[in-house]
């Protein structure tokens, strides 16, 4: 039941993450490619989250933990510009 519920969490943050990355092509404001960021870390801390669930403490974290490190430097590409 929890797995099922994480894993909707994690579909609903990448179809997010998508929107809002298509948004930011489309429209070219920062606000839509710092919130598709947002969203694609959520989506990630909820896949590790159900990897936690299943594997305990055997579970491979080092996605989520480059994704972590990589956040500032990935939202600092993130430029208005008029399409």
């Amino acid at each position: 039941m929890k797995y099922k519920e994480l894993d909707k969490k994690r579909a609903n943050a990448e179809f997010a993450a998508k929107r809002d990355s298509i948004d930011y092509d489309k429209f070219g404001s920062t606000i839509f490619c710092n919130s598709s960021m947002n969203s694609w870390i959520e989506s990630v801390n909820y896949s590790k989250q159900m990897d936690l669930y299943i594997f305990g403490k055997y579970a491979d974290l080092s996605e989520w933990d480059n994704a972590i490190k990589d956040y500032e430097n990935e939202r600092s590409r993130c430029k208005d510009f008029n399409p």
